[in-house]
């Protein structure tokens, strides 16, 4: 039975879910959450039941989520960060923060890297040469950097792709996308993939443009490869849950090398005949904003890291 009249649900379940979502295993899930597993299992039913539909499918490999489910995980991540963006708003006001603030948005794995010096070094780099400035940085999937651009929530977006409708930007750099593919697959064990290797894999997508479908689908068929549609997802690391299960192959980043179970799933390099697998990584910020000169020396800071 769904929400009645004058019933509230928990924010704490809420949180919960979305944190089961990200490992799909109780036990992994319950661990981050500093909680027992049976306490876990117990919130998720009764978040199922306020629901009034089923969530998860479960059986002895973990948990997967429903179609309903997978929904539900995308409105109640986006409120997760709405409510984090109001917490942060709060703390600043009650702290009376007199800086500027530059509202700093990257896309999810951004910041994971291998670089070195790494990437949150050069912003921790940036905040001690800039003590005039507060830096609030954000990790959104990449179509919310775009909305979050255009609707003046983020002053500078790092975004992959084209600089997309209404912004403007500068290019800083190109991402190497790879496969991730579970080691039970014999795909693992190559040291890069032909198009024509994928002809029956089920291909798991991350939502929007930048899940790179349509593109791949088109390349295969030019090679004479059908792969199988598998389950979109709405964030990376929940592509990789799906990867270690062995339910499908999944296109990320180079830098999810760094955070990848090496004993449940490999990277492996995609072919380099066509230009998608490797779209370039922009600072992008509204047409009618004009950089101040301290987001012009952020934006300076992440091109001298990329040279």
């Amino acid at each position: 039975m769904g929400l009645r009249g004058g019933e509230s649900m928990e924010l704490r379940r809420i949180e919960y879910f979305c944190k089961t979502c990200e490992y799909l295993k109780i036990s992994a899930a319950a661990r981050e959450l500093f909680i027992s597993e049976q306490a876990l299992s117990r919130q998720i039913l009764q978040f199922e039941r306020e629901c009034g539909f089923i969530l998860f499918t479960r059986s002895p490999k973990g948990l997967k989520l429903t179609q309903a489910g997978q929904m539900v995980y995308e409105r109640a991540s986006g409120l997760l960060n709405s409510l984090g963006d109001f917490q942060a708003f709060l703390r600043e006001t009650e702290e009376g923060q007199s800086k500027p603030t530059i509202r700093f948005g990257v896309y999810s794995g951004f910041l994971i890297g291998v670089d070195k010096p790494s990437l949150v070094e050069r912003l921790l780099k940036f905040s001690d040469e800039c003590p005039e400035c507060m830096l609030s940085v954000y990790e959104e999937p990449n179509e919310v950097i775009h909305r979050r651009v255009l609707d003046r929530s983020l002053d500078l977006g790092v975004f992959v792709g084209e600089i997309p409708s209404g912004c403007m930007g500068t290019t800083v750099s190109n991402v190497s996308l790879c496969a991730a593919v579970s080691i039970e697959n014999p795909l693992s064990r190559k040291s890069h993939l032909l198009w024509s290797d994928l002809d029956g894999q089920r291909l798991i997508h991350l939502p929007g443009k930048w899940s790179m479908r349509s593109d791949i689908e088109k390349i295969c068929e030019h090679h004479g490869a059908k792969p199988l549609n598998g389950n979109a997802v709405v964030a990376a690391m929940t592509a990789l849950q799906y990867v270690y299960a062995n339910a499908g192959i999944a296109f990320l980043d180079e830098r999810y090398r760094a955070v990848i179970d090496c004993d449940k799933a490999q990277l492996v390099p995609l072919p380099k005949d066509v230009g998608f697998t490797h779209p370039s990584i922009s600072v992008i910020w509204r047409q009618d904003f004009e950089p101040a000169l301290i987001h012009k020396k952020l934006v300076g800071s992440l091109k001298e890291h990329f040279k």
